[in-house]
């Protein structure tokens, strides 16, 4: 036999145990624990549904107290998990606003919470004293991203991401769509850690020709070093004055996130045209 949620068109087996708890919590217990939490009229419409719908599967419980005690638990669990997804959803549409508050550690877990984080496989990864080597190739043209060493834990809660020619792609799932990450740009802000979002999106640049070697003594920003240098100087926030390592006292993945102070370029790849023609356009 079975009973009908006419509210939320849901059916009740009332051969099931839980039946008569499934409804006794719903009058009386329900809404209150969503109170307790803090949820109101509109979040709490969601909750209220999600319990009709998971309270059906949940194992057998002994008693009304238990089954409230549970019932407790797994809405916690899920406003607590709703919560976290919304506000990493917030961070990311804000890093592309292109918004200046936000840190680098901000952006790494709001995507490592929407896209959570596989193993790199075996076999792919080349571990060295300062540097750490990815195979990025595909069938055919050998591909290696080379990255510093202290940078290699972030890159590892990125994976799984893919090469689109020389760049390096995490795709995001945010909601009914998608968001695209170019890591080059979390490469270049390990490096420059008070970048602004306008410094990241026109002045990172190579000293090569290799666009997947991400090494800092590669990846520069060319409103710091090089042949505009000069002209940007007012757009780039002071560095800290400091020889050697800055740490930040952030640890990240075991290390321990840390700039340096930028040096002269010795080596200047010529600027595209196009290029050329948008800074001499700023």
């Amino acid at each position: 036999m079975t009973t009908r949620n006419e509210r939320q068109g849901l059916t009740l087996d009332e051969s099931h145990p839980n039946t008569p708890f499934i409804t006794e919590f719903a009058v009386r217990g329900l809404w209150k624990a969503l109170t307790d939490f803090e949820c109101g009229e509109f979040e709490g419409a969601s909750f209220i549904k999600f319990y009709w719908e998971a309270s059906r599967f949940w194992p057998p419980r002994k008693s009304q107290a238990e089954f409230n005690s549970y019932a407790r638990d797994r809405i916690s669990d899920k406003v607590g998990y709703t919560r976290r997804r919304n506000d990493a959803f917030h961070i990311i549409e804000r890093y592309f606003d292109k918004e200046n508050l936000l840190t680098l550690n901000d952006v790494i877990e709001a995507v490592a919470f929407c896209s959570p984080t596989k193993p790199i496989p075996e076999g792919l990864v080349f571990k060295g004293t300062a540097s750490v080597i990815v195979d990025l190739s595909k069938r055919r043209g050998d591909k290696f991203l080379k990255v510093d060493a202290e940078f290699f834990p972030i890159l590892e809660r990125l994976y799984p991401f893919e090469r689109r020619d020389d760049r390096v792609i995490k795709t995001v799932p945010v909601g009914s769509s998608t968001r695209e990450f170019d890591l080059a740009v979390l490469a270049f802000w390990f490096k420059y850690r008070n970048a602004r979002r306008d410094e990241m999106q026109r002045a990172l640049a190579f000293h090569s020709a290799d666009r997947l070697d991400w090494t800092r003594s590669n990846l520069y920003s060319r409103w710091r070093e090089g042949m505009f240098a000069e002209r940007y100087a007012g757009r780039v926030d002071p560095m800290p004055e400091d020889a050697g390592r800055i740490e930040t006292g952030e640890p990240f993945g075991g290390a321990i996130l840390w700039t340096r102070k930028p040096t002269a370029s010795a080596l200047v790849v010529p600027m595209p045209e196009h290029e050329k023609k948008h800074e001499d356009a700023a």
